[in-house]
């Protein structure tokens, strides 16, 4: 007689099932037996998808630097700030001029059904990409436009659309990269990139929170760390995402082109000043219950 009591819902579904098909005759054992068969053609099933690598980080968290970076690392292509649904990148209500981008021309066509359409030409286009990097021994990463799910209007993402959308098609290998929020914040503010309500440093802090905690299972990365040590740091990167690595990326990693790059323009990865924090706002960073929270988390 099976144990229901030791099965998670769906396994007793599937062995209560199997039991009435075989006319009350399944032992535990051959219960088992089953539950096994289903999880290793699962197990087979994941492994046969390809892999991708994905980077998720926040606008003004030095996601350019260490994009920059993987790119310079041997036979690694980076397609940054990509994401489906994005309207960030059509401006205001004249039409852009965007000859090759077929989602954001359907968009300004006003196609019905925008999003379904999206689907199926953004999976179409990285499983093409990435089917023709892999024939030249490359691998390819994507970095995450995470801005476009957590930082933009007056709430966040049910969940986030490019891991969403391809995690059912590909085994994703991904690593989330943070900065402190008190510089990121402030450099967003530089930026006048206020994309989110109420624009303030605790509901930035909010998102950063539910940002981490949807990648809780990734490994993260301080900036902080990677600018002290890039090195050492970029070479644990790379085995999270089992990537190559070449230690000569820190003198050619200025040769490749990304978008961002809202502050950093040198070639030499070091530590960049803080921007000066004015008394309202120091007072608005030790009011935040949220910052406190990341503080003592992330030893920031």
């Amino acid at each position: 007689m099976i144990d229901q009591s030791k099965l998670m819902p769906a396994d007793k579904q599937l062995a209560l099932n199997t039991h009435t098909a075989l006319g009350n005759k399944l032992d535990f054992s051959q219960a088992n037996s089953l539950l096994d068969k289903c999880l290793s053609v699962e197990k087979q099933y994941q492994n046969s998808k390809p892999v991708l690598r994905i980077i998720h980080h926040f606008a003004c968290s030095g996601g350019t630097l260490i994009s920059q970076c993987f790119a310079a690392m041997p036979n690694i292509y980076l397609l940054s700030e990509i994401h489906p649904y994005t309207n960030l990148h059509l401006g205001g209500e004249r039409a852009k001029y965007l000859p090759s981008d077929v989602i954001s021309l359907s968009k300004q066509a006003s196609i019905p059904n925008i999003e379904q359409l999206a689907d199926k030409i953004f999976i179409s286009n990285i499983t093409k990409a990435n089917d023709h990097v892999r024939q030249y021994a490359g691998e390819l990463i994507l970095r995450d436009h995470t801005h476009s799910d957590f930082c933009v209007g007056s709430t966040t993402a049910d969940k986030p659309a490019l891991f969403s959308l391809l995690e059912s098609h590909f085994q994703i290998k991904n690593i989330v990269t943070i900065r402190n929020p008190v510089d990121s914040y402030l450099s967003l503010v530089n930026n006048n990139w206020k994309h989110f309500t109420p624009f303030c440093f605790e509901e930035y802090c909010q998102r950063f929170i539910e940002m981490t905690t949807f990648y809780n299972k990734s490994d993260i990365y301080r900036y902080e760390d990677f600018v002290k040590d890039p090195s050492v740091v970029m070479q644990q990167m790379c085995n999270s995402l089992d990537l190559p690595y070449s230690s000569y990326f820190i003198d050619i990693f200025d040769l490749f082109k990304v978008t961002g790059g809202s502050g950093r323009t040198s070639s030499v990865i070091s530590e960049m000043p803080q921007r000066e924090l004015s008394a309202e706002f120091q007072k608005e960073v030790q009011e935040s219950r949220s910052y406190n929270l990341i503080a003592k988390k992330f030893n920031y």
